[in-house]
């Protein structure tokens, strides 16, 4: 095919200076061999440290971020109660309420109008 003069093609220019277009996605995966294997530990070596993990964990207690959970919970429970339950909002009911107009009164400002 016969190029017109003044005529670019923009996959040419790519082809022609290196012929590899490389990716620009930013990924975080290793680019090595394969995964190192996971060490093999002896069952009897396995259960003696998950017993003194589990005996840390029992002496160590609660961490002050599950204190402190537990404090807030209580707090909004014990506000609940003291208000007497739940929200007690109710769409139909509270936004109507105001909006209602007594049949009488409004015949009785109707009829001013008119007169």
């Amino acid at each position: 095919e016969e190029r017109k003069m003044g005529r670019h093609i923009f996959l040419d220019g790519l082809a022609a200076k290196e012929g590899v277009m490389k990716s620009r996605g930013f990924k975080n995966e290793k680019q090595s061999g394969p995964a190192a294997p996971e060490p093999v530990i002896d069952p009897k070596i396995q259960a003696e440290m998950e017993e003194l993990q589990r005996k840390h964990d029992e002496m160590r207690g609660p961490s002050l971020m599950d204190v402190h959970r537990e404090k807030v919970r209580s707090q909004k429970e014990e506000k609940a109660k003291a208000k007497g339950g739940g929200y007690g909002w109710s769409r139909d009911k509270d936004l109507d309420a105001g909006r209602r107009v007594d049949k009488n009164n409004l015949n009785n400002l109707m009829a001013g109008k008119k007169a």
